[in-house]
Order: C-alpha cells, then structure tokens, then sequence
C-alpha cells in the first residue's frame, strides 16, 4: 500500500501510539516531499517541544519519542522522498 503524505498528517500521527504503529506497518510504503519531511521534521520537534512545557512529559520523553517517530516513519517502512521541484 502507497500512502502520500504531508506535514500535517504525518505529525499528528507520529504523536500518537498508535499511528506510529501504522506508519511502520511494513506493508506501507510512504511517499514524501523532501520539503514535506523537513517539515515535519521541524513541526515535531515543535510540538514535543510544547508538550514538554506544558509538563506533559519530559525533555527525555520528547527526545526519545522523537527518535522513535523518525526512525519508525523512515527505517521500518518503505518511505520515497520526492525531490522538490520549483518553477523558474
């Protein structure tokens, strides 16, 4: 299976248990902007970095939880990067 990607989606779901465990699935292949990702790789840290001050976790829970959204979304599954494009 083939799922295509943004930076919305992929962050609320590397948030959550259980879409980890989904994009890790090893049946799925990703499809991703390069843009997209380095977006989502900012927006995560973002986000984790808002939770922590909240007091929802620690800055260990975040870093580690991070670790474990990037590494689940590129490593266990398949996940293309398309190259950005731009007009000129």
């Amino acid at each position: 299976m083939i799922l295509v990607a943004n930076a919305s989606v992929l962050v609320a779901e590397l948030l959550r248990t259980r879409g980890r465990a989904l994009l890790s699935h090893p049946d799925l292949r990703i499809v991703v902007a390069e843009q997209q990702w380095d977006e989502t790789q900012y927006e995560l840290a973002r986000r984790l970095a808002a939770i922590v001050e909240r007091g929802k976790i620690t800055s260990a829970q975040a870093a580690s939880l991070h670790a474990r959204s990037v590494h689940s979304s590129t490593a266990e599954s398949s996940t293309s990067f398309l190259a950005s494009s731009t007009n000129t």
